[in-house]
């Protein structure tokens, strides 16, 4: 059943995963990550990424690894696609320690969003993942929906 795996909510219109990469354990979905494609501006340079989201895992599968494991796989197929830049997520402060220790580097930068009544600032704590070079210093513009 799918609706366990989606973004937290709130008053934030999100885009939906276009690639779904779920861990499962004896056949049943255990963690899932998403990962959308996305362009981002900062400052005047404008860049394709691809958004990593909707990270779930259900409590009693908490801290077995099922996300972690599912990250690796975000990672390679972000590194692996010759289009985009930068792989990037959005997390609440608590679950920066979690993603740094899988490989993702804080952005210290504000972030817009686009929402139906506009240009909103977001909430959440950027961090992206290397390629090939690091991020750029300036305010994030997400030209799309958060992920």
């Amino acid at each position: 059943d799918g609706r366990a795996f989606g973004p937290a909510g709130g008053d934030w219109t999100y885009l939906d995963p276009t690639i779904r990469l779920i861990a499962r354990e004896n056949g049943a979905p255990v963690s899932h990550v998403g990962l959308v494609r996305s362009n981002v501006r900062v400052r005047e340079t404008l860049f394709p990424v691809i958004g990593v989201g909707c990270v779930v895992t259900p409590p009693p599968h908490q801290g077995k690894g099922h996300a972690a494991a599912a990250l690796v796989e975000a990672a390679r197929e972000i590194r692996d696609d010759a289009t985009a830049e930068f792989g990037l997520l959005f997390c609440r402060d608590l679950l920066v320690p979690f993603y740094e220790k899988q490989g993702w580097e804080r952005i210290d930068a504000p972030v817009t969003v686009v929402q139906p009544s506009g240009t909103a600032l977001y909430d959440q704590t950027p961090l992206f993942l290397r390629k090939h070079r690091r991020w750029p210093a300036g305010k994030i513009e997400v030209l799309s929906f958060p992920w």
